[in-house]
């Protein structure tokens, strides 16, 4: 099993981050694997909504659907459907610091399956170092955008449909 965690600070507002991570539109753009999404679920990401993704590292590709497993002012956190090449279980969780900041934390667990498994030491670095790199290009994709009024207005709680654009 590979397991990781990284945490970035975000120069954003919580409420401005959380909607940002709670799209799984904008996944592509700060998923540095990702090269699409597919909404197999009709409306905005809920508790129950599922999602296939198309992964990609280096060479190997891989479909994956998701599900979100929680969802509230605090975190996503998203399990993979039996039936795919690995179980993985991720959490991102968003939460206020001083200053209009926003403490994003990215932590999960996977487990490849069949002959992959045996892959797994190999693959743990590159996992921990490319999930702690996600969290750097999102804290980039988000401080070049323009402040949102409504989430800079909002401020305090978290509540990623609120601040939905």
């Amino acid at each position: 099993m590979i397991k990781y965690e990284s945490n970035v600070v975000v120069e954003r507002p919580v409420d401005e981050v959380a909607a940002y991570i709670v799209d799984p539109d904008s996944h592509g753009e700060w998923m540095t694997d990702v090269r699409s999404v597919e909404h197999l679920t009709a409306g905005p990401a809920a508790v129950g909504s599922r999602f296939r993704y198309e992964i990609r590292k280096g060479p190997v590709a891989m479909n994956l659907t998701f599900r979100i497993a929680r969802l509230d002012g605090s975190a996503i956190e998203y399990e993979t459907e039996p039936g795919g090449p690995l179980d993985w279980s991720a959490r991102i969780g968003y939460e206020p610091v001083d200053g209009g900041r926003t403490r994003v934390t990215s932590a999960g667990e996977m487990s490849m399956k069949g002959l992959r498994r045996l892959l797994e030491p190999l693959m743990a670095g590159e996992v921990r170092s490319g999930e702690a790199g996600e969290l750097e290009a999102l804290k980039r994709v988000l401080e070049a955008r323009p402040v949102s009024v409504a989430a800079a207005s909002a401020g305090g709680g978290a509540d990623p449909e609120a601040a939905r654009p």
